[in-house]
């Protein structure tokens, strides 16, 4: 749910990851959460098979992804404020759900 772009001008290619303008902060925090375990689990052969890719090693950019799709459907706070405001028809388009909460179980951090 993020966007990537490439800059390889000293021979390394790096990722910047573009936070999409519609995400929430809360959202996007859980979201990368994941990102670490998965590196962590590929890293470490949590899962017994080191075919395929490893993840690339991305940072994130300081500015959003330009790009104008979002998710339809998603908890109402996992929009971003601002962004949600400015829409038309919000119930209808975005089609918002409930809030939940963006927290990971603590037995996940062990």
């Amino acid at each position: 749910m993020s966007s990537d772009e490439t800059s390889d001008g000293d021979g390394f290619r790096r990722y910047r990851i573009l936070r999409p303008q519609w995400r929430s902060t809360a959202a996007t925090g859980w979201l990368r959460f994941f990102d670490v375990l998965y590196n962590r689990a590929r890293r470490d052969r949590v899962f017994g098979n080191d075919r395929g890719a490893f993840p690339r090693d991305r940072k994130t950019a300081k500015r959003d992804s330009e790009s104008t799709q979002f998710v339809i459907g998603l908890p109402r706070n996992g929009y971003d404020e601002g962004w949600l405001n400015s829409q038309i028809d919000i119930e209808n388009v975005v089609q918002p759900r409930p809030n939940v909460s963006w927290t990971h179980e603590p037995a996940i951090n062990e």
